[in-house]
């Protein structure tokens, strides 16, 4: 699971993931957001493993949501994108993820 983000690659070292936790966190993230039920001291995108090599926090305003990585190297970058879209893009990898799982059973 190769995760890019605004030309960022937050995976550089591990890209593997057990599918079914990698669903139930992404899940978990979703439906925080859809309740806007944000802890901001927490971490957000934090999805296993895998996401070990970033971490991001998130502050939700009305429909949008600024995130703020910080990487590798004092690597960093904040950006601002709406909620609707993260949900979007939740949704799409869920389903493609589940689709998977469905084809090798």
């Amino acid at each position: 699971m190769t995760i890019w983000f605004n030309d960022n690659l937050l995976t550089p070292t591990d890209n593997k993931v057990f599918v079914p936790q990698f669903i139930a966190s992404l899940r978990h993230e979703m439906s925080e957001l859809m309740t806007g039920d944000i802890n901001e001291d927490n971490f957000f995108l934090d999805l296993g493993p895998t996401t070990d090599d970033f971490s991001c926090r998130i502050k939700l305003s009305c429909d949008n949501a600024l995130l703020t990585f910080d990487g590798p190297n004092d690597s960093s970058f904040i950006v601002s994108i709406l909620v609707k879209d993260i949900l979007f893009v939740y949704s799409k990898v869920i389903g493609r993820l589940e689709g998977i799982i469905q084809s090798h059973k």
